[in-house]
């Protein structure tokens, strides 16, 4: 069976030919794997997708663990904006897998049955604008321009944007994601645009301790 061109997932589409993911007409980054998982999810709507599924379907010549099937869930929903205790795109069985619960719809198909309640659709143009007007996009990598001591981070660490906040008044905010080296979550914290600073190219990232003191 040939692959559909395109699946809708409001407000979200899944550009199968070109392997891209979009929310309305603004491209959301994702790694080819993380693609290829949420392109399976999607492609089996409300049934449970195992573990075992998952890897001989995205990874079959590949041996890997669960961890890289975990890190690649939690950056799919970062960019869907998804939260796993209150779930409405991607629920987890524990132990068992995933299954995916929003209402989809392909360009051949008639949408399928929703599970839960519908994802909310784009905001206004004017709540839309406030966004575009932001310095920092969604999933920019920043680092930070201070300590956050009680987050054990330093003053140059590196951290995703995974949410933003426009101003209501007072100073812009983001939610950011700290990872370690092996893609496993650190911290998630908000904080004000004052104490995030651009990546420029001639910086070199490097590498320290969580231990060591602040």
């Amino acid at each position: 069976m040939s692959p559909e061109p395109s699946l809708s997932v409001l407000p979200f589409r899944l550009d199968v030919v070109n392997a891209c993911l979009w929310c309305g007409t603004q491209a959301v980054t994702l790694m080819p794997k993380d693609f290829a998982v949420l392109h399976y999810l999607v492609a089996h709507p409300g049934r449970l997708v195992t573990k075992e599924e998952f890897l001989h379907a995205v990874w079959p010549d590949t041996r890997v663990n669960e961890g890289v099937l975990k890190v690649c869930m939690r950056r799919i929903r970062q960019a869907l904006r998804d939260n796993p205790t209150a779930p409405r795109f991607i629920e987890t069985l524990h132990r068992r897998g995933y299954r995916f619960i929003a209402a989809v719809q392909s360009s051949k198909t008639a949408p399928t049955p929703s599970t839960q309640h519908p994802a909310p659709t784009l905001v206004g143009w004017e709540a839309e604008l406030e966004y575009l007007q932001m310095k920092y996009q969604l999933f920019q990598q920043v680092t930070l321009a201070r300590d956050l001591p009680e987050k054990r981070l330093r003053r140059g660490d590196v951290a995703t944007i995974v949410d933003r906040h426009p101003a209501s008044g007072g100073e812009p905010g983001y939610s950011i994601e700290i990872f370690n080296t092996v893609g496993e979550t650190v911290a998630v914290t908000v904080v004000p645009e004052s104490f995030l600073q651009e990546l420029t190219a001639d910086e070199i990232m490097h590498v320290r301790s969580l231990a060591e003191a602040i």
